[in-house]
């Protein structure tokens, strides 16, 4: 869904002039994310990267510590359990603070199988797209994510290869528990194909970040998931 030494002064950096940005901001359980930016535009001065978990309980804790490289440059790697909140700060002046940047995590999909899926032709007529995959989850959000039913998109346009507008919601299933905090996710879906088409498709949970820290910010439901129709764009993006 995270270590000391001596400077002048004069590396110091005025309030604001730290930057720090995270990329990416939303990653999937167990991937990486980095913080990076400038600190002053000196090499070798010592910062530290704080970190803040969900549900953000406590004062942000330092986490890790490097020296900034050419022109005041340092990069952190995380890989964030949960929602978390990151700041870089001098260590010789702890006040002297980035803005804070937020990172959200979704479930890690993994086994991923499509039987239609980046094929270059399949003959014309009735088809039974099959769609599956596992979702990994954090061990205390399991309670909370492995209950929730997954919504299952589908669109596609047809005498195109461009993609369609909007997807559709067609099936809606339950996830099967395994062990591991895992679950897997199976759906079946009848398609008619042209001789030339381009379809798209898409499965998503509703966002519970509020409650366990997992998913999107905002209530459930409030980035598309569920919802009867959303756009090709929509579909490209997390939703929750």
């Amino acid at each position: 869904m995270l270590a000391a030494c001596i400077c002048t002064p004069a590396l110091g950096a005025p309030p604001g002039r730290i930057a720090a940005r995270a990329k990416p901001h939303t990653v999937s359980y167990k991937e990486p994310v980095r913080i990076r930016g400038h600190a002053t535009r000196s090499r070798g001065v010592p910062v530290m990267l704080d970190a803040d978990r969900f549900p953000f309980a406590s004062a942000p804790a330092e986490v890790s510590r490097q020296r900034t490289a050419r022109r005041g440059a340092y990069s952190f790697r995380r890989r964030p359990s949960h929602a978390s909140r990151y700041r870089v700060a001098l260590v010789n002046h702890p006040s002297e603070a980035s803005r804070i940047v937020r990172v959200y995590v979704e479930p890690h999909v993994s086994r991923q199988r499509c039987n239609l899926c980046g094929a270059s032709s399949h003959g014309r007529g009735k088809h039974t797209l099959r769609f599956s995959f596992r979702l990994v989850y954090p061990a205390d959000t399991f309670g909370t994510e492995a209950p929730k039913p997954v919504y299952f998109y589908y669109g596609q346009r047809s005498g195109s290869a461009q993609p369609p507008k909007r997807l559709h919601l067609v099936e809606t299933v339950e996830q099967r528990a395994l062990a591991h905090h895992r679950t897997a996710v199976t759906t079946t879906h009848r398609v008619r194909l042209p001789r030339l088409y381009r379809f798209a498709l898409v499965a998503c949970t509703r966002t519970s970040e509020r409650v366990d820290g997992l998913g999107l910010p905002g209530a459930p439901g409030s980035r598309g998931c569920g919802d009867a129709t959303i756009s090709y764009r929509q579909s490209r993006s997390w939703l929750g």
